[in-house]
């Protein structure tokens, strides 16, 4: 794991998500055009997600991420401050 600062626990890769048994919400703040990717694998591993803004870099992206959260009934949510 990572640096663990202010209750959170920072993590160098999406491996580090799944194997951390101790990680129930991710914050994703990669470039945009990863987060589909990040966001799918925490819908998959049924991790709630908060995504930094852009949500997604297309319209697909965005209907992508909603579809596998409304499926696996996981809460997601977008920044947009």
């Amino acid at each position: 794991m990572g640096i663990i600062r202010w209750g959170m626990i920072g993590c160098g890769s999406v491996c580090e998500v799944k194997s951390g048994p101790d990680i129930d919400t991710v914050y994703i703040a990669a470039p945009p055009d990863s987060h589909r990717e990040y966001a799918l694998f925490c819908a998959e591993q049924r991790k709630p997600a908060y995504i930094e803004r852009l949500l997604g870099r297309t319209w697909e992206d965005c209907a992508a991420i909603a579809r596998a959260f409304r499926a696996t009934k996981t809460p997601v949510f977008a920044s947009f401050y």
